[in-house]
């Protein structure tokens, strides 16, 4: 497994996520599987369903955005590093939640598909040799190189995991 990462390439609006990643990328998506673990033992019935204000997303909400965010972000790493030509579409977070079937989603499965797509993202970035990463490409309308998206998964999960430890278990 690849440890340390070529400089990542990312538009501006991605800074405040790349910068809550200290020292290896891929180490700290490796630690965060544990940490999510631990997230979910502390996860109810009650508190999936919580909103901490109106007009914002319930827990079980946040939890899935959090897998389909990486999952498409897992996917333009992918598309670069293999030299996609083709620029690669962004997406409506909110689409994407509103049209989630949640109603239908366990707490189990949302911990089991966070584990089995982070086990995945991790898979996928370990095949990638020193000229996938420095590959660059665009999606969502901006430049990328894609040893950016381990840095950018990785700092929108701490930043997600920050939120809910604030606003949702406190």
């Amino acid at each position: 497994m690849v440890k340390r990462l070529p400089k990542p390439h990312f538009p501006a609006y991605y800074k405040g996520y790349v910068s809550k990643v200290r020292g290896s990328a891929i180490t700290m998506l490796q630690k965060q599987e544990k940490e999510l673990s631990e997230l979910f033992k502390k996860i109810n019935k009650k508190n999936i369903e919580y909103r901490y204000a109106e007009g914002k997303w319930s827990l079980k909400e946040v939890l899935v955005h959090m897998i389909d965010t990486e999952q498409i972000f897992a996917y333009r790493a992918l598309a670069i590093a293999r030299g996609e030509k083709t620029p690669i579409p962004g997406y409506d977070q909110d689409l994407y939640i509103e049209n989630a079937n949640l109603d239908h989603i366990t707490k189990k499965q949302i911990a089991d598909n966070f584990k089995a797509i982070r086990k995945s993202s991790l898979f996928l970035f370990d095949t990638f040799g020193s000229e996938d990463w420095v590959r660059k490409g665009k999606a969502n309308g901006k430049i990328f190189n894609a040893s950016a998206f381990p840095y950018v998964i990785a700092g929108h999960t701490k930043h997600h995991i920050d939120v809910i430890k604030k606003k949702y278990l406190n």
